[in-house]
């Protein structure tokens, strides 16, 4: 089970299913290493960190110059707020 800082440092502590099921999972994937803090005592040991990361793409990068490239990428659960960046999009002046 990989748990993420919303699972951490909110759901464990306050959702009861939340803490059945670290209880019955094998492993658990945390990414950051202080995350095994946040688990009770008995399960840390079932704690594996796995450390988010990219590669630099190859070769030399180079923007266009007649557009401005964005990415975004998110978690879809209502409490990452995942139209965060659409509704910010809004602002934006309508010649951009």
């Amino acid at each position: 089970m990989a748990l993420t800082g919303t699972d951490l440092y909110g759901d464990i502590r306050a959702n009861r299913q939340a803490r059945r099921s670290i209880e019955t999972a094998t492993r658990l994937i945390l990414l950051q290493p202080l995350g095994a803090r946040e688990l009770p005592p008995r399960l840390r040991g079932r704690a594996r960190v796995v450390v988010q990361s990219a590669e630099r793409p190859r070769g030399e990068i180079r923007p266009k110059k007649r557009v401005f490239e964005v990415c975004v990428s998110g978690h879809l659960r209502p409490v990452k707020d995942p139209l965060r960046a659409a509704r910010a999009a809004r602002l934006l002046p309508e010649s951009s």
